[in-house]
């Protein structure tokens, strides 16, 4: 699992600071907005605190991950001119003052413009949430979890990309219909150049919900009367072809070394979700082709192209279950994941994961309570610890 910066620098405690400043006032209710003829524009924002401890394995005595931390200290403006032009800009101050692109938690969330030359079609120019996958592109606050699921964090394939997406809702938004065009570098991008192969990364996705729409959501808070079912499948896929002697940006590879290939990628996946009364059922499966294109690439672990077949395979999956008790505003879940982050390595990293999140309306705050335990390993990248626990208070205006 990823590694995140421990302790609190200066410039966090003071990203932290501005945070509360900005959002945690007596007066902060809901979400600010302001409209002028065909022009409106919205203001809103959260913050969220949590204590993490682990419980490491025999032999280790790092207890880094035992601490306080500021996860979320946000920002967004939303704005929306005569129901064609919109538009949004989402930071993370707390995450800004590292300069972090890390996936599930960037500094710069959002920053992009859409135009809807019709109702049912949009064109979106800008950096944003990446159309492919159901786990990944759930919203934060709409969670149980403090974490997503080790296949959807963004490490595997990235989460956000800068790049133009066309999107066709139809049916009532039951039907949805997307493709796009990226750096392919993902987060990273935000740092500066593409890489020297210069290539690009094209995206599709298709997903219907019936009876009616089932939005992008963990909860069924609203107790649906009826079954609402979503399916969707995706696909995505680049070839970046390195010039000798030059290397993609530093961190554009995740925490495993896949999430950029100097070679071809294709990875292509099914989700689907069921809610009814309270509960709900959410699933996701990937699988991800590397095709490096010099033998000797390190993602072969140093196995012979005789046994490789000049292919290496990741894949995952994740199955979730949910129910919320509406009378005190109580969500329940519980989700189990895999990732063989390398098939020519051994092992499976698999994890379970229940989780409890208090939404105490109408003031927007959550209380959320997550525990990880680790089943087992996949050989490629070894975890230090069995078991964590991660308590927080979440603070939303929108």
């Amino acid at each position: 699992m990823r590694k995140a910066v421990s302790g609190m620098t200066a410039k966090a405690v003071l990203a932290w600071m501005l945070g509360l400043g900005i959002f945690w006032s007596p007066n902060a209710r809901a979400q600010y907005s302001f409209s002028r003829g065909r022009f409106a524009m919205e203001f809103g924002g959260s913050v969220s605190v949590f204590y993490n401890h682990r419980i490491l394995k025999e032999g280790e005595s790092d207890k880094k991950k035992n601490r306080f931390s500021v996860r979320d200290a946000q920002l967004q403006v939303t704005g929306i001119y005569d129901r064609y032009i919109e538009y949004r800009f989402q930071v993370d101050v707390a995450d800004l003052a590292f300069a972090s692109t890390d996936p599930e938690n960037p500094g710069i969330m959002d920053a992009w413009v859409q135009v809807r030359p019709h109702p049912t079609l949009g064109i979106k120019i800008g950096y944003d949430v990446l159309p492919y996958g159901r786990f990944s592109r759930v919203p934060f606050i709409q969670s149980a979890y403090w974490q997503r699921a080790e296949i959807a964090r963004g490490d595997v394939f990235s989460r956000r990309d800068v790049g133009v997406t066309l999107s066709s809702s139809l049916m009532n938004r039951q039907l949805n219909i997307y493709g796009g065009v990226y750096s392919g570098l993902g987060e990273a991008i935000l740092r500066g150049d593409n890489d020297a192969s210069g290539a690009l990364e094209y995206l599709a996705r298709v997903d219907y919900s019936f009876p009616y729409r089932l939005r992008n959501r963990d909860i069924d808070e609203t107790h649906l009367s009826v079954p609402v079912a979503s399916v969707g499948i995706n696909g995505r896929w680049n070839n970046r072809r390195l010039p000798p002697g030059k290397f993609f940006p530093a961190g554009s590879g995740g925490e495993y070394g896949f999430k950029v290939i100097n070679g071809e990628k294709l990875a292509y996946g099914l989700d689907g979700a069921l809610a009814w009364k309270g509960f709900m059922l959410t699933g996701e499966i990937h699988r991800v082709r590397h095709t490096p294109q010099n033998s000797n690439d390190p993602i072969f672990s140093g196995l012979p192209d005789s046994l490789t077949r000049g292919r290496v395979f990741t894949g995952g999956w994740v199955a979730q279950a949910s129910y919320f008790i509406k009378k005190i505003r109580l969500a329940l879940a519980l989700r189990y994941d895999e990732l063989n982050i390398s098939d020519v390595s051994p092992g499976y990293l698999r994890t379970l994961s229940p989780a409890l999140c208090w939404k105490m309306s109408p003031w927007g705050s959550q209380i959320r309570l997550q525990y990880w335990h680790i089943f087992s390993e996949d050989s490629y990248k070894p975890e230090r610890f069995t078991d964590q626990f991660r308590i927080g208070w979440i603070q939303v205006f929108r």
